[in-house]
């Protein structure tokens, strides 16, 4: 069995991966685990929000423009500049990951997750 403890961040919390935008790395039913106050680097997974839609997806910037990248090549990336880039917003960096497969339990700030 995996704890996972959210002290560094009692902020943080898991969510299930849907879809396959972002194979190979994340497949459909992983668990990640979001940090949103931990700072979020250009070339860093990210959860965002944009269009009012919420996404699991690669961020990279400069000063010119936001790039929103899938790593499943099947999706374009999304360019944003203006104010398209100030209308995204981002939830929280991705600090974790747990591959489909096992049993999880989210007891107040913990993770529990047995591997099958």
């Amino acid at each position: 069995m995996i704890y996972v403890n959210f002290t560094k961040d009692p902020d943080a919390f898991a969510l299930r991966v849907e879809g396959d935008s972002m194979i190979p790395e994340y497949q459909d039913g992983d668990i990640i685990i979001v940090s949103p106050n931990t700072q979020v680097f250009s070339g860093n997974d990210a959860v965002v929000m944009y269009n009012n839609e919420v996404t699991l997806k690669r961020i990279k910037w400069d000063n010119e423009h936001v790039s929103i990248i899938p790593l499943n090549e099947k999706y374009p990336i999304l360019v944003l500049r203006g104010e398209q880039a100030r209308q995204l917003k981002i939830i929280g960096k991705v600090t974790e990951i747990y591959k489909k497969g096992g049993e999880i339990w989210l007891i107040g700030h913990a993770l529990f997750v047995r591997k099958k």
